[in-house]
């Protein structure tokens, strides 16, 4: 269950603050990833190389969140 509100200042957020932003940072990081479909428009020529297909997108969200488990897993 997500909390209503995440507090801005991490230090002062509660346990489940912290996973639900954790959480949001894990769906941003997912969407990023599937942006770079359109990686062959991208201003960075170095960038231009770049797609990710979802496999790839899928095995790196799922290694960020199992990061993330393990560390709310030892508070």
């Amino acid at each position: 269950m997500r909390p209503a509100a995440i507090k801005p200042k991490a230090q002062d957020r509660t346990l489940q603050e912290r996973e639900a932003a954790v959480l949001d940072r894990l769906a941003d990081f997912a969407q990023a990833l599937f942006d770079y479909d359109s990686a062959a428009i991208h201003p960075d020529p170095h960038l231009r190389d770049i797609v990710w297909n979802r496999e790839n997108a899928v095995f790196a969200l799922g290694t960020a969140a199992s990061v993330a488990q393990a560390i709310f897993a030892h508070p």
